[in-house]
């Protein structure tokens, strides 16, 4: 099965050598490193669970559910943590602004 990403142009000049490295073409090495490291079946799933058009769709969408998620734990870590001063009165506050 061929997988296709969006690759930053950094990341796919190391693929790249290393490809070579291996007198592999890029896709071919791509699909390889995706079949040792993802669970195509897992991809596929998504894909049609999420009705997406690709998998290349899915799993962008995936990373972008993730990514959001990581954000949202920084963010709830963060609670009780901000201490306020014993004078600060929030209903005062708020018929200032």
């Amino acid at each position: 099965m061929l997988v296709t990403l969006d690759l930053s142009t950094e990341l796919e000049h190391k693929l790249q050598r290393q490809a070579e490295l291996q007198n592999t073409p890029l896709n071919h090495f791509i699909e390889t490193i995706l079949t040792k490291t993802v669970n195509l079946e897992r991809v596929e799933l998504m894909r049609r669970l999420g009705n997406h058009a690709t998998i290349n769709e899915a799993i962008h969408k995936a990373f972008e559910f993730y990514v959001q998620y990581l954000q949202q734990q920084e963010i709830l870590a963060e609670f009780g943590m901000i201490e306020y001063a014993d004078d600060y009165d929030y209903k005062r506050q708020r018929s200032v602004a």
